[in-house]
């Protein structure tokens, strides 16, 4: 997918992930909104194209850091060439990354005295590449996300560059519009914590296979 749809449904995802706490603990949703952003588009540092590439945000000194040390480390450890949607596509090299960034925040937080709890961001981070993974198991060219160890593919109808598509602005859309409804339902009912937080997953879950069902996602064994 491209750049922005992965941003629109990565952050609709986590805005209805945070739905529960948004009101109770506004700091730390944000801080974790603000991770799943950077991890969104993190996983395809391995791209000449990449959104991320332009700019001179965090994002852009994330991604840098991603390219330039990062993935160079991954592909040693892996023993892999250089490719797009290779070992940066997968749950392993998502939780390799979002470990290293999630430390060099750390790091950074203690020399600025920045009082936030940085694992926010960086669970924010790996739900990000996770759901990055999940939107591109929904493309044509699809992601091999457990590889090494398991060599099984996901495939689904998405063309990438087909601006006629609608289905990934339309999702993104729909998950929006589940989370306004599920802060309303915080606003005016009286539900306690944990029955909002299985409610939130719940509807997450429903919404995702939906949306595999809808992109006929498939899964190949190579």
């Amino acid at each position: 997918m491209r750049g922005q749809q992965h941003i629109q449904i990565s952050l609709s995802t986590g805005l209805v992930l945070v739905a529960p706490f948004l009101l109770l603990n506004p700091t730390a949703s944000v801080l974790f909104l603000v991770g799943v952003f950077l991890g969104s588009l993190l996983p395809d540092s391995d791209a000449s194209d990449r959104t991320a590439k332009h700019g001179d945000s965090v994002l852009f000194a994330f991604d840098k850091i991603n390219e330039i040390f990062i993935y160079p480390l991954l592909l040693r450890i892996f023993h892999e060439n250089k490719r797009h949607r290779g070992i940066l596509h997968t749950v392993a090299g998502v939780a390799v990354f979002s470990l290293i960034l999630t430390a060099i925040t750390g790091i950074a937080f203690f020399i600025l005295n920045i009082q936030f709890n940085f694992w926010f961001i960086g669970i924010g981070l790996f739900i990000g590449g996770i759901l990055h993974l999940m939107e591109d198991c929904c493309t044509r060219s699809g992601v091999i996300p457990m590889y090494p160890k398991y060599h099984t593919a996901f495939k689904g109808e998405i063309s990438t560059f087909n601006r006629k598509e609608k289905r990934p602005d339309q999702f993104a859309s729909y998950l929006a519009v589940l989370f306004v409804g599920l802060v309303t339902v915080q606003l005016f009912y009286d539900v306690a914590l944990p029955s909002m937080t299985v409610l939130a997953l719940i509807a997450i879950i429903l919404s995702w296979l939906g949306f595999f069902g809808i992109c006929r996602v498939k899964k190949i064994t190579k």
